[in-house]
């Protein structure tokens, strides 16, 4: 017998409405009158109750829910045959809308993402249970409100699926698929599960998760043949590329996921769901850290609003690895709005400090090859002025003696060379900064070594002569180097 909205059943539930059907069930929302929970029952259709096979999967179903823990799995609660309306599966009532109905607008890159990441996490909590569920499309996905604003994907029946290879249960469960049988949904059934389905993995479920995607972001399915070509088309040819509508770095990240889970071979796609998950976070974190703003500028005050979404270091680390993949490329965002003042004083910042260091070294090393300059200059120009005396000097007479000088006497009358010789001497910038002798002394030993007919010589300025003569080469330099300074 159907359930009618105010039916109570078992004496503790009562029924409102019918909020779903397929081959062999039914499902109703119902309250706990007790307790006032709200909660799903699920019953086999009149049709189906003498369908030995039909009942058989019914209670696999409930078998298999009351193994699983999971986020995106409804709960069981209560599992019991009613003298009136048989055997009756007590769930969790999950609000929202299945998938199939929201397909009809094709998924963002983002919403897809996030869809993935739950199709792959519910996935992989049924394969920790044991469970491949075989029959993964749009309609067994219930996108469930969340109190934040977003959506948790949910997978519903159970009814097709199987025990996975190895795992612990009854073979009686195990043994409803005939040989080279195949159930399912074919446009998004493993190129195996269309041979076999009794052969599937855990990666036939896999698959499914692709083509959702696919479908999902493309809206269409990965070949377009109708249901007789399809199959064969499955079996003989590679699935094409996963062509999305962008080509920035998120979206080429999601169809390489993709794409691999959409290998005809099975060897060749993700090996486990917690692969694909890891994947599909990772994706994630990069895309959630594309979208976050910057902080935004308050240009009346010249100030920056608290608030604004910041991207976690996990998520900038994610983010990085995703770009050092493809470098040449910009990432392509939803929202481009941010202030060109926000990131203009970003690039200031952080071209200030390598220019002042570049300054401050510059200062240094023009300031060290002065001094350099300065010194070798200082002790060019000595040994110039020292040379130019020896050369004005007479040669010395070889039988004098020089007698002993006055300084004290009144200068006699010198010649203007030797004058100038000395001048020179005694004006020399490294005699007077080195070792000034005195000035009155060594001219009086000079002009009374000129009136005794003795050459004047650098010594008596207190001047030790280079061993070495500056060659010509040398005097341009220094006249090169004097009209610098």
């Amino acid at each position: 017998m159907d359930f009618a909205p105010g039916t109570i059943v078992a004496g503790r539930y009562r029924v409102e409405r019918k909020v779903g059907q397929g081959a062999w069930g039914e499902v109703w929302s119902a309250d706990h009158i007790t307790v006032g929970l709200k909660v799903a029952l699920k019953t086999l259709r009149p049709s189906a109750i003498g369908d030995a096979e039909a009942v058989a999967r019914f209670r696999r179903e409930a078998y298999f829910l009351g193994r699983i823990r999971s986020d995106h799995v409804a709960r069981v609660f209560d599992f019991f045959t009613d003298d009136r309306y048989g055997l009756v599966l007590v769930m969790d009532y999950i609000e929202g809308e299945p998938l199939s109905r929201v397909l009809k607008a094709p998924l963002s890159i983002e919403d897809a993402i996030d869809l993935g990441c739950d199709l792959a996490q519910g996935v992989r909590d049924l394969h920790a249970a044991g469970i491949i569920h075989r029959d993964l499309k749009p309609a067994n996905v219930i996108l469930q409100p969340l109190p934040d604003g977003g959506q948790r994907a949910m997978i519903v029946d159970f009814s097709l699926s199987r025990l996975a290879a190895g795992a612990s249960g009854e073979i009686s469960l195990t043994d409803l698929t005939k040989s080279h049988m195949a159930l399912g949904t074919l446009p998004y059934m493993a190129p195996e599960q269309v041979l076999n389905s009794r052969q599937v993995t855990e990666q036939s479920d896999l698959y499914a998760i692709g083509a959702i995607l696919f479908r999902g972001i493309l809206g269409r399915h990965i070949f377009e043949e109708t249901e007789g070509e399809l199959a064969k088309k499955k079996l003989t040819a590679d699935p094409p590329p996963a062509q999305l509508p962008r080509t920035d770095a998120v979206a080429r990240g999601l169809a390489r996921i993709i794409d691999r889970s959409l290998k005809r071979r099975p060897a060749e796609r993700y090996k486990t769901a917690t692969q694909m998950l890891d994947d599909f976070r990772e994706l994630r974190d990069v895309s959630r850290a594309v979208e976050a703003e910057p902080p935004a500028r308050n240009e009346e005050h010249d100030t920056f609003r608290i608030g604004t979404k910041v991207p976690s270091a996990s998520a900038i680390a994610a983010a990085a690895r995703a770009l050092e993949d493809d470098d040449s490329d910009v990432i392509e965002t939803r929202q481009q709005s941010a202030p060109p003042l926000a990131s203009s004083s970003s690039r200031v910042a952080r071209s200030n400090v390598p220019r002042v260091v570049l300054v401050v070294f510059s200062g240094l090393s023009l300031l060290f090859l002065g001094i350099v300059a300065g010194s070798v200059v200082t002790e060019r120009r000595l040994g110039t002025a020292a040379a130019l005396a020896a050369a004005a000097t007479p040669p010395p007479l070889a039988s004098s003696a020089a007698p002993a000088l006055d300084v004290d006497a009144a200068p006699p009358a010198v010649d203007d060379a030797a004058a100038a010789v000395v001048d020179e001497i005694i004006e020399t910038p490294a005699v007077l900064e080195d070792a000034a002798p005195d000035v009155a002394v060594a001219r009086a030993r000079v002009v009374a070594r000129a009136s005794a007919n003795a050459p004047a010589t650098p010594k008596d300025a207190g001047v030790t002569l280079p061993t070495r003569l500056p060659s010509s080469s040398d005097e341009s330099m220094v006249s090169e180097d004097d009209g610098g300074i």
